[in-house]
C-alpha cells in the first residue's frame, strides 16, 4: 500500500520521475525548470527557489532540489568533455526526503532536522 504525503500522493509535484537538462542552453533550462514547477504554486522568481541550472552541478555528486525535499539532483557530464548537467529525480517512494548528508532517500525521522522548510505545503482539500 503506498502512503500519501500530506494527503496528496507526490507533492510538491514534478511532472516526470526524472528530468535530465541535456543543454545549457537558456531556452532549455526555461523550459526544464518549467516543467520541475508547474503545478506546485512555487514563482519561478522566487528567491528562496531559485532555477535549477547547472551552476547547481559544482561537482558530480547529488543535491537537494530548491523548494521540493522528496527530490534531488544529481550532476554528471552527458558528453565527454562536456559540463557537469543535472538531472531531477523523484525519492521512491515520495514520501522519504532526500538527505544532503548522505545522498540519498531516507525516512523523515532519519533526515536531518528542518529539511523541508521550504517545500511548500499541498493545497487545502477542502
Amino acid at each position: 500500500e503506498e502512503r500519501e504525503l500530506h494527503g496528496l500522493k507526490d507533492w510538491p509535484p514534478i511532472q516526470e520521475p526524472w528530468r535530465c537538462l541535456e543543454t545549457d542552453s537558456t531556452q532549455a533550462i526555461e523550459s526544464f525548470n518549467a516543467a520541475i514547477q508547474s503545478m506546485s504554486g512555487i514563482s519561478k522568481d522566487d528567491p528562496d527557489c531559485p532555477l535549477i541550472t547547472p551552476e547547481i552541478c559544482v561537482a558530480a555528486d547529488f543535491f537537494p532540489v530548491p523548494c521540493n525535499c522528496h527530490a534531488f539532483v544529481r550532476c554528471f557530464q552527458m558528453d565527454f568533455d562536456g559540463p557537469l548537467m543535472p538531472c531531477i529525480y523523484k525519492c521512491s517512494p515520495y514520501d522519504l526526503i532526500f538527505s544532503p548528508n548522505e545522498g540519498v532517500c531516507v525516512l523523515e525521522i532519519e533526515a536531518p532536522p528542518g529539511i523541508c522548510f521550504d517545500t511548500p505545503l499541498p493545497p487545502s482539500q477542502d
